[in-house]
């Protein structure tokens, strides 16, 4: 609920609206409070943080419950004398950083300058920070300059009334004349209300986090570590973007956006300077990060795909089913499309001029389906084999036309040995056939390299892993998360990559999910730049397999709605094949394979009327 003028209007005595100041006006940017002395102990060492709250619970027992910050440290200077010398320098560092990492909260900010005319507004808080500190705080997140009162230098709190007796009897007006708005239900609420003061309940985002079903079950807070100010700041910002309002595919998108970030960061890292080919459509957000976040400025973005290379890169001297030519085979013929049409249109490739060798094949036509399904799931393809040995000539042909197209290309992007060659992974397989066909040697660097049987004779390395098969199973989601907002490289005319037409709907939903995922490293990189952060590996690595392996409930929709292409425009599918109608039909194991997210499909379903035919697949 948002916090406006007109709710206010109902009391009528009102003149003063009083504010409590963090976590109500004012935040950090840290997902605790006492996290900005994780900071300082990077500096400073010797187990400052947990020292410095030590110094502080014993400086308010000496002064009776509250206390200034200059009490704290002297607090502090008898407890660790090894600080003495730095004492001052480390309490104005401390000072600095909470002037550095303050914000507004946006909807108390709002309300305040709805009212700030018409009311006299005060600022009051429990704290040790001085009121000059907290006013400089305040100022930064754009408040005006307002009568402050703090208990660590008034000596008595919100929490026993005392504070609100206080601010009453200096502004000379009852207390039932204050609207009071805070985080702390017991002290800005319970305690204030017992003084007749109006109140307002701001449920700040730390106890937010711990009751949002969303946050808990994507598991957020466990990257918490309160000796990492990094993951104190990565929580901070995920835990409010799963509390605001944003759609579903923002917050897909913000929450992927570390793993961009620490992807593109490291092949940025890895590539020591030398030029870095992005290649489409997964490289697209890497690059737009490389390039318009981090001012990168060797950034290439390349067109390439299996379609303009893979598919084409047949070795003419030998048969199409040779074992020289056994990759680019197979990764032609198992193509996820539907029918004959769209499987050679996966090359260009008229599907009309040969027509009576597709019937000749045993297909009645070129619409018929490809990929027939078995009533267990399972896919059969020995009509597509015959088909393609017969019509060989006719593709080796076309093929040598595009092949050339593609070199043409190449050397209007000036690719040289060395450069950097970065894509989601898997294999390698656009990077070898680039290689197999110029000679050119890449450095590949990919979101992960899978471990397969053919291994490709290629110079690569994956940034989740090179070999662990961590996401094996999960490329058509994940390059639905990758993917760009145009089509897919079709071929080259005149050295122009030329892109088939994508999905509208498509298009929209990626990049609402683009949004989020730039959105997010915008603000990691300012952060940033502020001082090094640092998020381990194998936190994003446990980011990147709870989405894909315990997917909540709204994710899994997404899975729904969101279709993948595999480089036919035409032969669209979504990443989830909850088929209702096939399901009723009998089929449920067929939409259970056909599905790129199985974790998503089995969620559906057990939250469908449908649950207890999760018997019935080969779990």
């Amino acid at each position: 609920m948002t916090l406006l003028k007109t709710d206010i209007k109902k009391y009528k005595e009102l003149k003063v609206i009083s504010l409590d100041v963090f976590d109500t006006a004012i935040k950090r940017e840290t997902f605790r409070p006492k996290d900005i002395f994780d900071i300082v102990e990077s500096r400073y060492g010797r187990d400052f943080k947990e020292q410095r709250m030590l110094a502080e619970k014993q400086a308010k027992s000496e002064t009776g419950g509250e206390c200034s910050l200059d009490k704290i440290y002297e607090v502090l200077g008898r407890l660790v004398p090894a600080f003495k010398k730095d004492l001052q320098a480390i309490k104005e560092h401390e000072v600095s950083l909470e002037l550095e990492y303050v914000k507004p909260i946006p909807e108390i900010l709002n309300f305040y300058k709805e009212i700030r005319d018409e009311y006299k507004v005060v600022f009051i808080s429990d704290m040790y920070l001085s009121r000059d500190i907290i006013g400089k705080m305040l100022q930064k997140a754009g408040y005006g300059v307002h009568e402050i009162y703090v208990s660590g230098e008034i000596g008595v709190n919100k929490a026993n009334g005392g504070l609100f007796d206080y601010v009453a009897k200096r502004l000379g007006i009852e207390c039932k004349e204050i609207f009071h708005i805070g985080d702390n239900y017991a002290t800005d609420i319970i305690s204030a209300t017992k003084k007749g003061i109006k109140t307002y309940y701001f449920i700040n985002n730390y106890d937010k986090s711990h009751t949002n079903p969303n946050i808990l079950d994507k598991k957020i807070i466990n990257f918490y570590n309160h000796k990492s100010f990094s993951t104190s700041f990565l929580v901070k910002i995920l835990t409010e973007k799963e509390n605001s309002d944003a759609d579903i595919y923002n917050k897909i998108g913000f929450y992927w956006g570390i793993i961009f970030y620490e992807f593109v960061k490291w092949v940025v890292r890895e590539s020591e300077g030398r030029k870095i080919l992005f290649n489409s459509r997964d490289g697209f957000i890497p690059h737009k990060i490389a390039k318009c976040v981090m001012g990168v400025k060797n950034s290439t973005y390349a067109l390439f795909s299996r379609r303009s290379s893979s598919f084409i890169a047949f070795d003419t001297d030998f048969p199409i089913n040779h074992e020289k030519n056994l990759y680019f085979y197979n990764a032609f013929r198992f193509q996820r499309v539907n029918t004959v049409r769209q499987l050679l249109g996966c090359i260009g490739f008229d599907s009309k001029k040969v027509l009576d060798k597709i019937k000749m094949a045993g297909f009645s036509g070129d619409e018929d389906n490809i990929e027939p399904f078995k009533f267990n799931g399972e896919e059969i393809h020995e009509k597509t084999e015959t088909l393609l040995q017969s019509i060989e000539p006719e593709l080796y042909e076309h093929c040598s036309i595009k092949k050339q197209a593609l070199l043409d290309y190449l050397d209007s992007i000036n690719a040289q040995d060395n450069d950097i060659f970065c894509d989601i992974g898997y294999n390698g397989s656009i990077q070898y056939c680039i290689e197999l066909m110029t000679g050119i040697k890449f450095d590949g660097k990919y979101f992960e390299i899978y471990d397969r049987k053919l291994k490709l004779d290629c110079e690569k390395e994956g940034f989740l892993s090179t070999g662990k098969n961590l996401t094996y199973g999960y490329g058509g989601l994940l390059e639905t998360i990758f993917s760009a907002p145009h089509g897919g490289v079709v071929g080259y005319d005149c050295c122009e990559p030329l892109l088939f037409q994508d999905s509208g709907f498509r298009i929209n939903i990626l990049n609402k999910i683009h949004n989020g995922i730039i959105e997010f490293c915008l603000k990691w990189h300012e952060l940033s730049g502020k001082r090094t952060l640092a998020v381990d590996r194998e936190a994003i690595i446990s980011m990147v397999m709870r989405f894909l392996k315990e997917p909540t409930l709204e994710e899994s929709r997404y899975g729904l709605e969101v279709p993948f292409d595999n480089g036919a425009e035409d032969a669209l599918e979504n990443i989830t094949w909850f088929n209702e109608d096939r399901i009723k039909n009998g089929r449920i194991i067929e939409c259970y394979n056909r599905s790129y997210w199985k974790e998503a499909f089995l969620k559906i379903l057990e939250n469908s009327h449908y649950a207890g035919l999760s018997k019935f697949l080969p779990l």
